[in-house]
């Protein structure tokens, strides 16, 4: 009896010190981790990662002026709203949220594969273009392949090159027009993909359908063009090339197309890519299951049925944008012929373009500085209604006044 009483008490000694001594490793280790920044480490190239800097939101300028009319011409968001067929689709599903939406947006696919003339298998959707994109990264970048990225454009191409470490290559605009003689002249051995904003995005200008020709024979068959074209359905010149047939000849091209734009569906986050079954198939892997929301699947499906409101955008669009152009001549304001929703502004000094953007800030109008993307003087606005195009003006001549 006294035995076991002493092996009882050796195995709760046993315990009661191993226990003080994962407490005490725990604690040593906590010390340790705080003291001297001990902590799991990221990759390496991660701490050179810019973060994507979003425009100024609507709620973050109430707070800060306390006021409750905010105009947030930023984010190239469309005026009208959302189409109305859209929002009628969103009341009609929002109680089926509890189910998981389909994994590959099927229906969805099937619908835009039938709109351009495509099988669904060439056609994937992403939560929003800026998933796609990463998607082209993941499937196809690896450390040291070189990926062109005309400059300045889009800021997430840079971002998802750098994800996979890949090499980025930037080439110039000319007269802020995408320089195709640039690209094919960076084009070598180790060229992986080139991104190519159609029409471009700050400057919203388009490389014409002969020059993508003369780029399309340059490219090799084993570089990936990726045609960002999110700003597609706000075009109004006829020389704009038709990535839809250029897609049925070349394999290595793949488009995309947003749906945050012209359908107003930006809250939505739906975009999708168009290309070969190839190309389509590998960014299917990478995809993540489920990436784009039960609504948003069931919003754009209404609305790409739905024409009616995308004429009504592209008529707003047109009215705005030829009252800015006006004002802007008579304010003797630089600015760069659109084919968007927005037009980019250029100042004598990006000191004065800075001012600018915070004297309308501090009147509750959000534009988008466009210093950080290598546009010195820069300001991006947004083309808005009436009421909203005549309120920039109105406070872009009092800045101008108090210069």
């Amino acid at each position: 009896m006294n035995i076991d009483r002493h092996l009882f008490y050796l195995q709760f000694h046993f315990i009661f010190s191993s226990s003080l001594l994962i407490i005490f490793y725990h604690a040593l280790t906590c010390f340790i981790q705080r003291r001297y920044d001990l902590l799991p480490q990221a990759r390496e190239e991660i701490s050179e990662f810019s973060v994507y800097k979003h425009g100024k939101t609507v709620a973050e300028l109430k707070d800060e002026l306390g006021v409750s009319e905010i105009i947030k011409l930023g984010s190239n968001e469309n005026m009208l709203g959302i189409s109305p067929k859209a929002v009628e689709a969103i009341k009609a599903h929002a109680e089926e949220c509890y189910f998981y939406p389909e994994p590959a947006s099927t229906i969805l696919a099937r619908k835009i594969a039938e709109r351009y003339g495509f099988d669904a298998n060439q056609v994937v959707v992403g939560a929003g273009t800026t998933d796609i994109i990463e998607m082209v990264a993941l499937a196809y970048f690896e450390d040291d392949d070189k990926v062109i990225v005309p400059h300045p454009s889009f800021i997430m191409y840079p971002i998802a090159t750098a994800l996979m470490d890949a090499e980025m290559v930037r080439t110039p605009l000319k007269n802020w027009v995408v320089d195709v003689d640039a690209i094919i002249d960076a084009i070598d051995s180790d060229t992986k993909a080139i991104f190519l904003a159609n029409p471009n995005n700050p400057t919203g200008t388009i490389i014409t359908t002969s020059e993508m020709d003369r780029l399309i024979t340059k490219v090799p068959e084993n570089v990936l063009l990726v045609l960002d074209e999110a700003y597609s359905d706000m075009v109004e010149s006829d020389d704009y090339p038709d990535s839809m047939t250029i897609i049925q000849e070349r394999k290595n091209v793949i488009t995309l197309r947003s749906m945050s734009k012209s359908y107003g569906l930006a809250g939505m986050r739906v975009g999708f890519a168009v290309g070969s079954e190839e190309v389509v198939a590998n960014l299917t892997r990478v995809k993540k299951p489920f990436n784009v929301t039960r609504l948003a699947q069931e919003a754009a499906i209404a609305a790409l049925d739905d024409p009616e409101f995308i004429k009504k955008t592209r008529e707003y669009l047109a009215k705005g944008r030829n009252y800015l152009y006006k004002e802007f001549k008579r304010l003797n304001i630089f600015y760069v012929p659109t084919e968007t929703n927005f037009i980019l502004t250029v100042m004598d000094s990006d000191e004065k373009a800075k001012r600018c953007y915070d004297y309308l800030m501090n009147r509750g109008i959000i534009t988008r500085y466009m210093g950080n993307w290598g546009v010195s003087g820069g300001l991006r606005i947004t083309i808005g209604l009436k009421w909203q195009n005549e309120r920039v003006i109105k406070a872009m001549e009092e800045f101008l006044s108090r210069s």
